[in-house]
């Protein structure tokens, strides 16, 4: 009868520990296995996580015309800075401005018919009480009175709308910014909404980064955050985690606006934290079915701790006490509840 090497006996054991409810008396009948230890303390990380990013202007807009003229100005070229309500472009306004004074007129004459008619419908008042007129006449003067009212409020209401029109006829900045573009030309004929220049806010800047769906927790509790473009750190506020995920990449959008100096609109670089909370290095995790976790040495016996956010060659967080004793060798062939042996240190 051939022999069986004492190494087949021992693997013999360890398929039958997995797979019988005889594994309790098994293992005890097994030799210990041979592991190293140390304290959580001693081998936790704070790993620093980072996430492509881009700086972008809340405010890159196209201006507009709104009225229909022509483009008789536009003092500003491509790379300026403005301020708010600096002049962008100037329109032909003639048409307007004639418009503007015959309304002014028609308010001023409108104005001058209401007096009239008050003063008209005060003295058929006095009148009407000594019965010396008609209760029509009091009607028709309280009509007449009325009308004018309203004419006055419609002539008013034209004269506005015509002086808004003078005052599109400049057309201004509406925040301080770089004018990026010049989108029409001297000349032009332009339509309400026709785009003449391209004015980004350089004021007023946020970072954009996609960042995975397990690290928002990271992300929100990290004391520090930096935008690093080009070698500089910028430092951030985390204004929102958007409550949307992306279908394919399985992540979220973060927006941080700059806490401090900023970099320019456009600029690429990184998103970069330190996570607070303690993990577990990538190389002390195994896989045991279905779940990720590490092996904790309890008397004298090997627990399987699951964690639950874990990834495959990733460090992953950890919840155990810090002085929890952790098995940091031999864990790779371990089973659940199987008996160790604390390897000496040799001297």
């Amino acid at each position: 009868m051939p022999k069986i090497s004492p190494t087949w006996v021992r693997y013999i054991f360890i398929i039958l520990l997995a797979h019988s409810d005889l594994s309790p008396v098994l293992a005890d009948n097994l030799s210990p296995k041979l592991v190293k230890i140390r304290l959580l303390s001693e081998i936790v990380i704070y790993p620093r996580r980072s996430a492509p990013a881009t700086t972008l202007s809340l405010n890159d807009s196209e201006i507009s015309a709104e009225l229909n003229a022509r483009i008789t100005s536009i003092p500003v070229l491509v790379g300026d800075t403005v301020k708010l309500d600096q002049v962008l472009a100037a329109l032909n306004c003639r048409d307007f401005q004639l418009q503007l004074r015959e309304s002014r007129a028609a308010a001023v004459s409108a104005k001058a018919r209401m007096v009239l008619a008050d003063k008209q419908l005060i003295r058929v008042k006095s009148l009407i009480d000594r019965q010396n007129v008609s209760k029509e006449l009091l009607n028709q003067r309280q009509a007449e009175f009325e009308a004018a009212q309203a004419e006055r409020e419609t002539s008013r209401a034209r004269r506005d709308k015509d002086a808004l029109d003078v005052s599109r006829c400049i057309i201004r900045a509406p925040f301080d910014g770089v004018v990026l573009e010049r989108l029409a030309d001297l000349g032009e004929w332009a339509k309400i909404g026709t785009p003449v220049v391209r004015l980004v806010d350089k004021n007023r800047l946020e970072v954009s980064a996609q960042i995975r769906v397990q690290y928002d927790r990271s992300l929100e509790t990290a004391k520090d955050r930096w935008f690093v473009s080009a070698g500089v750190k910028y430092p951030l506020v985390l204004r929102v985690i958007t409550p949307v995920i992306d279908t394919q990449s399985r992540s979220r959008e973060v927006r941080l606006p700059f806490s401090d100096h900023s970099a320019l609109p456009g600029s690429a670089g990184r998103l970069v934290w330190q996570d607070r909370e303690p993990h577990i290095p990538a190389n002390l995790l195994v896989r045991r079915g279905n779940q990720l976790g590490v092996f904790a040495a309890e008397n004298q016996r090997a627990q399987f701790k699951p964690l639950a956010d874990a990834l495959e060659g990733e460090p992953a967080r950890i919840a155990l006490p810090l002085d929890s004793q952790i098995i940091i060798q031999g864990h790779l062939g371990l089973n659940d509840g199987e008996r160790i042996e604390h390897r000496k240190k040799s001297n």
